[in-house]
């Protein structure tokens, strides 16, 4: 019944999995070693000399990887790797991971992290939200003191000095400064001249046997600092890349070439060595760069830089291209969306596809790629949802951090929506959004429900933006899944649950709460409706502990026992969203689950599927859509069976 071999339309690459993180350290004088982090949470060795993968892999964890490092400890070699919630350290040979994380007291957010060469072992220097800086062993995971706490806002990078047990510390407010790491305390005046703050770091030793630090301003210029002096050395180089990336720099092991990495994510060489260096173009375009470091070889330094797009790439100290791409991450197609068609469609069956490198729509009866331009991602933190608006235009919205962002399709224009104290009804804690869904209102507009961290449910018009309503209100914790159902009657229900496990239901129209409080057995990731084929629409709701619950929409009364989900247990599952059809496809790993919405009965098992959904082809046909963990989609015409 889902034979994916026999797949009607298959799309061998729609996502590559963007590199986070690229990191090299001289094991050796001639040490090509590289690894890199990308968004299929994956931690990868390569080869730099050969371009050939070293055999190094191993899982960085769930959160996104902000730094990668290596290091010598005791006779082992050790890759580190770091998201927002913890440090890993991982041994190199066996691919194993060391010990348990390192996470700070009070479990605060990381923001920046470091690793310190020593004679028996590193130590790891890990900076939280609060501004405190946490030391630990990097062979023992031990705690190295209390820490210190750093002054000047939050922190956005740091990186080692050319003095043993020195960092460069960086914060928002706009401070440069050296730390003494083992005495808590700044090393000398402040490093200035610079407007913004800096947020990309990198230090060297100079011809004239100094030490230096590099500095790059966000979406602004590259500065340069004596480092025992604090003297600015030099004028400032120029960049006028604009985005939202933090950039990045590498410098040669001489100090003479520089490659950096600006805010837009363009790549940039410069001759170090000249009394006023100038920008210099790379030998072929360098798609998207999100970073860069430098590997050393046997035949001299090079660059390798990785990008959004999943390539790594090697350059020569010229700025000349060396040999093919790395074969870099496959981007895991972790959620497939068919959007629902209306009188307003302007193609009949579409598919939303995404990964790590964001969201990417087809033509689901093709497999053509129909962004604009061409295979152009929507940028997606948390869940996406898409609507067609009256105009003919597709809109997706992702759910993210910073509110609800809308993304047309055919235009590419770009709208982030805040939800802050500006718009009508707004609710403190509204402007970071987990999830979110489409329905249609019954005078005819598209409008997307926003589940929300205050536990709100926000409902803004799909076409502008602006709440067509105040929000609903009810759950004691954050809105984390939400769905939306018609009804022949003219009702259209929204349902939404959270943390605690609660689920509500509210008439959209009205704001008012249908029936009681529906409770699963832990938080709440995904809720979402199925259509039975005698008319009855089902509520489905799954929980981190990976169990399936399903009750009847309009009367509340459950159905069948719980479902569990396939796959290993500390993986979070993830329900396919909205789609014709009684079927439920739950993703938990790289096994997608499929049962019968009515009976609860087990359909199948997909290996190798990370995500998969129902659809309606434009002949009528049934078909099953999905993503699998090489990147790739396929779509399969389901049997009348």
């Amino acid at each position: 019944m889902f034979d994916a071999d026999g797949a009607r339309v298959r799309i061998p690459v729609a996502h590559r999995a963007p590199v986070w993180a690229v990191a090299t350290h001289p094991f050796s004088p001639e040490s090509s070693l590289v690894v890199s982090a990308g968004a299929d949470h994956t931690l990868r060795g390569w080869d730099a000399a050969t371009g050939q993968a070293t055999g190094f892999a191993s899982h960085a964890g769930d959160g996104v990887v902000k730094y990668v490092g290596l290091a010598v400890a005791g006779n082992s070699a050790l890759v580190i790797s770091a998201d927002s919630q913890a440090v890993r350290r991982f041994d190199l040979v066996s691919n194993r991971q060391v010990g348990e994380p390192l996470r700070p007291p009070r479990r605060e957010r990381l923001v920046a992290v470091a690793t310190l060469a020593a004679d028996e072992s590193p130590t790891i220097v890990a900076v939280g939200s609060s501004g405190r800086a946490h030391l630990w062993n990097g062979l023992t995971g031990e705690s190295i003191g209390s820490g210190f706490a750093i002054p000047g806002g939050e922190v956005l990078t740091i990186v080692p000095a050319h003095h043993t047990g020195v960092i460069v510390v960086s914060t928002a407010e706009g401070h440069v400064r050296l730390w003494d790491v083992a005495r808590g305390v700044a090393i000398g005046p402040p490093l200035t001249g610079h407007r913004r703050p800096v947020t990309a770091l990198a230090c060297l030793t100079d011809g004239y046997g100094r030490a230096v630090v590099i500095g790059q301003e966000f979406q602004g210029s590259i500065h340069r600092w004596d480092a025992d002096t604090a003297a600015t050395l030099g004028p400032a180089l120029p960049q006028s890349g604009r985005g939202p990336h933090r950039g990045s720099l590498a410098v040669t092991p001489d100090g003479a070439i520089l490659m950096s990495v600006d805010a837009g994510g363009a790549a940039r060489r410069w001759d170090l060595s000249r009394p006023q260096p100038v920008a210099e173009p790379l030998s072929h375009e360098a798609p998207l760069t999100t970073a860069t470091a430098v590997a050393v070889t046997s035949s001299g330094p090079m660059f390798i830089t990785g990008s959004e797009n999943g390539q790594l790439r090697r350059w020569d100290r010229a700025g000349q291209l060396i040999g093919p791409d790395l074969t870099g991450h496959p981007g895991i197609v972790s959620d497939v969306l068919p959007v629902a068609a209306t009188p307003y469609a302007t193609l009949a069956s579409v598919l939303v596809s995404r990964s790590g490198n964001g969201a990417l729509c087809w033509d689901a009866e093709s497999g053509t790629n129909i962004g604009s331009p061409p295979f152009a991602p929507v940028v997606v933190v948390h869940r996406m949802a898409a609507a067609w608006l009256p105009s003919g235009q597709l809109v997706v919205a992702s759910a993210g951090d910073d509110g609800l962002a809308r993304t047309e399709v055919f235009s590419g224009r770009y709208h982030p929506e805040d939800l802050d104290e500006a718009d009508e009804g707004y609710v403190p804690g509204d402007s970071t959004v987990w999830g979110v869904a489409a329905g249609m209102l019954p005078d005819g507009r598209p409008f997307f429900a926003a589940a929300c961290a205050s536990g709100s449910v926000r409902l803004l018009d799909a076409a502008t933006g602006r709440p067509v309503r105040p929000p609903l209100l009810g759950l004691d914790d954050s809105a984390v899944g939400v769905a939306i159902a018609g009804f022949d009657d003219g009702i259209v229900m929204v349902a939404a649950g959270g943390d605690e496990g609660q689920v509500l239901r509210w008439n959209a129209i009205t704001g008012e709460q249908i029936g009681q409080p529906l409770t699963a057995g832990a938080s709440v990731l995904a809720v979402a409706f199925r259509v039975l084929p005698d008319g009855h629409t089902v509520l489905i709701v799954i929980d981190d502990d990976a169990w399936v619950y399903r009750w009847d929409a309009r009367s509340g009364e459950p159905i069948g026992d719980p479902l569990q989900a396939p796959g290993e247990t500390g993986i979070l599952p993830r329900l396919a969203p909205a789609a014709p059809g009684p079927l439920i496809a739950v993703a938990r790993g790289d096994v997608t689950r499929v049962w019968h919405a009515g009976t609860g009965k087990m359909l199948a098992d997909i290996a190798g599927a990370t995500s998969a959904t129902t659809l309606t082809l434009p002949n009528g046909e049934a078909a099953l859509a999905v993503g699998h963990t090489d990147g790739s989609l396929t779509v399969t015409t389901l049997a009348d069976s």
